[in-house]
């Protein structure tokens, strides 16, 4: 006799999952089809975009976006929206 797997779900013992009270092939079945168990998370674009946004705030406010008309002061700009922490540091990120 052959074993059918449905979905991928293999049937351990009906006993409560560490999840919530419901057994462990209801879990298993429910992550079969798509749905998420535990707490939601937040996406890589999501942070990625609040970390530019941060930067570009934290180089606004040390004077960077200032006087921009040659490239190195474009430069000086990007460095500090990427590495905004340095400056918190005290580490002057304006290229000469």
């Amino acid at each position: 006799a052959a074993l059918i797997r449905r979905r991928s779900v293999v049937r351990i013992h009906d006993r409560p999952s560490r999840i919530s009270n419901v057994s462990s092939a209801v879990v298993l079945e429910m992550r079969a089809i798509g749905y998420r168990t535990g707490a939601p998370t937040i996406g890589g674009p999501v942070v990625l975009a609040a970390y530019l946004v941060i930067g570009a705030f934290v180089a606004a406010t040390h004077h960077y976006f200032a006087h921009l008309q040659v490239a190195r002061q474009y430069g000086s700009a990007a460095l500090a929206i990427l590495l905004w922490p340095l400056l918190f540091l005290g580490i002057n990120l304006h290229i000469h």
